[in-house]
């Protein structure tokens, strides 16, 4: 549906569109049906958010043996990137995949 906007709801629609946020909320859910959650500055790279992850988990689990995909699963390749870029903000949700139990299950496929 169309309908006409003033110059005044024009600019007004651009600000809320450009809202940048300071901190994101990122939420992991592991494997048990478990949530942690951090707060994360925008501009973070993504390699902040596995690094959090990765002190939580058991020293068994070394950092390269997982990976993290949103709900949709989506994979993260690009660690680099900030948040704010990856569309993070202000919150996310994603899910950790431990690699050994992917090769696991596709083994007695």
């Amino acid at each position: 549906m169309l309908t006409l906007r003033t110059k005044d709801m024009k600019k007004k629609d651009e600000t809320v569109s450009n809202y940048r946020y300071k901190y994101t909320l990122i939420r992991v859910r592991l494997p048990g049906n478990l949530l942690m959650q951090g707060v994360f500055g925008c501009y973070e790279p993504f390699s902040a958010v596995r690094q959090f992850v990765a002190s939580v988990l058991s020293d068994s689990l070394a950092v390269s043996e997982f990976n993290l995909r949103d709900a949709t699963g989506h994979l993260w390749e690009d660690e680099t990137t900030n948040l704010a870029q990856l569309s993070l903000a202000p919150a996310a949700l994603h899910l950790l995949r431990s690699l050994i139990t992917y090769w696991t299950r596709r083994s007695r496929c």
